[in-house]
């Protein structure tokens, strides 16, 4: 029997996570609904049902970490020039992107065309149904409780659309709750300027009603829905259409391009600006209560803070300690340990030296075996590389020297592919990678974010120093702003437009590192060499104790235009509706 889109037993995939410590999880809420214990007249006649149902529909923000699987959890970012799976003994699908035998016929499920229409279903369902919650002051339940919780619902419906929009282009639109027989399963793919324009249209509605901030009016609520969360995902949709991929002017299929227009960049431009003053005004900035650490601690820090704008929150677990550290940190016989996405040395050579220099700069004084001394704080936050330090331990990542009799450092495994480093974002030190837990809240929506992507628009609108909005925000502004939480030093003046546009990419492959951007940025960008080899720090010792640091390259799959888009699976190509991307 053909599948068909948008119509799922939810049994097979139902995600756990518990939403809020003031929040009833929804989970298992949706299993019950479809195997009848739970009809939909009980659900939204009962208002701590209706909560459940969408806490539920949060519960399928993008979670980012185990990307591909629980079971071997490879990070998105292994696909990319950011990282490599470790691994190669484990057949997953990083290792299937890499080289390039994923296909319409065997596709991988991400970034996940299946998952996010059944997200959606649920939340068209409870914008249908929310008004039919009698008012109740026993549930909490007034009419402005139920206008709030529909709109909440239109937001998350607005990021999943953002979601499939960035990787297949344009999307069929269905704003309704649907049978299995229903004709409107069978509905056309929109051009990409509609879908662009619905997203746009969701985020301008529910920005005038969500209030703007819960951390400063009620903390218990942070993570919520909020009118800052509708004017950042508009401006990052809005960059998107900007970008060559989807604004192209040799590009005349209306399904996976927009109309071409170069004035794309200045209205993504002013929705950015129109983000950035709606944060200062209610309270969002870039965490720096922890000085130089801020960057690290921002993301092992429960999420109240100010630059959190969107996120998915956890009950507290290990998954980032117990997949990515060495197997040595973890009990015998632990299989979750090891190492299973692994930076790259394209990544660490992307971090500037402390005077913001490029490594390989004239003047620079980076010494090639010396390599990782005067860098970015970002490195240090990000990176465990040969002998630095996981709480009392030393990092041991080298092979012997050619005819040395030095034994591989502990954490080189002769069975794995090692780059020479090791992920420390996401890590919380303080806690056992064994049995331990801890708060690890993947950033949807982040303030960082919105100030990199108006300073793309305002460069490519109009140049890095032009202040057109007569406020100072320039694209170097925004630039800036970002850099000095790391502590690193002011954009230089006189830069091109072009010479801006490779720092500012640079600045969003350092700064998002491992939070699921570049895999799609760099396709956005038409970059197809950040997919298409890897290179792996090599790192000997002699008898002498002396390390020597080279480079080798790994080679991957990745044919362009056509990669640049994802597959829509063939079995829900099969019932002739649905327009492929071209190539697959």
């Amino acid at each position: 029997m053909k599948k068909i889109l948008y119509y799922k037993l939810y049994i097979l995939l139902v995600i756990f996570v518990a939403f809020t410590s003031c929040m009833d999880d929804g989970s298992g809420l949706l299993d019950k609904a479809e195997s009848g214990d739970l009809t939909e007249e009980k659900i939204f006649s009962d208002g701590t049902l209706a909560r459940r149902w969408l806490y539920n529909i949060y519960s399928r923000l993008p979670k980012g970490y185990a990307r591909f699987g629980a079971v071997n959890p490879i990070y998105l970012a292994a696909t990319t020039d950011e990282a490599q799976q470790a691994h190669l003994g484990l057949l997953t699908q990083a290792l299937w992107f890499n080289e390039g035998t994923w296909n319409a016929a065997n596709p991988t499920d991400l970034p996940g065309w299946k998952y996010y229409w059944t997200a959606i279903r649920p939340a068209n369902k409870m914008i249908e149904n929310v008004d039919k919650v009698p008012v109740s002051i026993q549930d909490g339940i007034t009419e402005e409780s139920k206008l709030q919780m529909k709109t909440e619902a239109r937001m998350l419906r607005a990021i999943f659309y953002s979601e499939l929009l960035k990787a297949y282009g344009g999307v069929p639109i269905i704003t309704k709750q649907l049978t299995q027989f229903d004709p409107a399963l069978y509905t056309p793919r929109s051009t990409f300027d509609e879908t662009v324009d619905f997203i746009v249209k969701e985020c301008d509605d529910c920005a005038k009603i969500l209030p703007p901030n819960y951390l400063l009016t009620s903390p218990t609520d942070f993570g919520r829905m909020t009118s800052m969360a509708a004017k950042a995902l508009k401006a990052r949709v809005l960059l998107y259409a900007a970008r060559p991929l989807f604004n192209d002017p040799n590009n005349s299929n209306r399904i996976v391009a927009g109309e071409y227009n170069p004035k794309k960049w200045e209205i993504a431009a002013e929705a950015g600006h129109d983000a950035i003053l709606f944060a200062e005004e209610n309270g969002y900035a870039l965490y720096t209560d922890a000085g130089k650490d801020s960057y690290r601690q921002l993301f092992i820090t429960r999420g109240t803070c100010e630059e959190i704008i969107t996120y998915i929150r956890t009950s507290k677990h290990r998954e980032c300690e117990a997949r990515q550290l060495p197997l040595r940190f973890h009990n015998a016989g632990n299989d979750k340990g090891g190492g299973y996405t692994v930076p790259s040395l394209n990544l660490v050579e992307s971090y500037e030296t402390k005077e913001g220099l490029n490594i390989y700069q004239p003047g620079s004084n980076w010494d090639p075996q010396n390599p990782y001394q005067n860098r970015d704080e970002r490195f240090y936050a990000t990176i465990y590389y040969n002998q630095s330090k996981y709480k009392n331990y030393t990092f041991q990542i080298y092979n012997a020297a050619e005819g040395s009799s030095v034994t591989p450092g502990v954490d080189y495994p002769s069975d794995a592919l090692n780059t020479g480093f090791y992920l420390r974002k996401f890590i919380d030190e303080t806690i056992n990678p064994n049995n331990g837990a801890a708060h690890h809240n993947f950033h949807v929506l982040r303030y960082a974010e919105v100030l990199l992507n108006y300073a793309e628009a305002m460069n490519e609108a109009y140049g890095p120093y032009t202040d057109f909005f007569g406020d100072g925000k320039t694209a170097k502004w925004a630039l800036d702003q970002v850099r000095s939480r790391a502590m690193q030093p002011p954009m230089p003046s006189g830069l091109s437009a072009d010479s801006m546009q490779v720092r500012i990419r640079n600045e969003r492959k350092i700064e998002l590192a491992f939070e699921e951007h570049r895999f799609y940025d760099c396709r956005h960008w038409k970059d197809a060499a950040a997919f298409q080899s890897i290179k792996l720090q090599t790192i000997t010792k002699d008898d002498n104790g002396v390390f020597k640091y080279g480079e080798s390259i790994r080679k991957r799959v990745f044919n362009a235009p056509t990669m640049f888009l994802l597959p829509i699976p063939l079995d829900d190509i099969a019932n002739g509706k649905y327009e492929q991307n071209p190539g697959w």
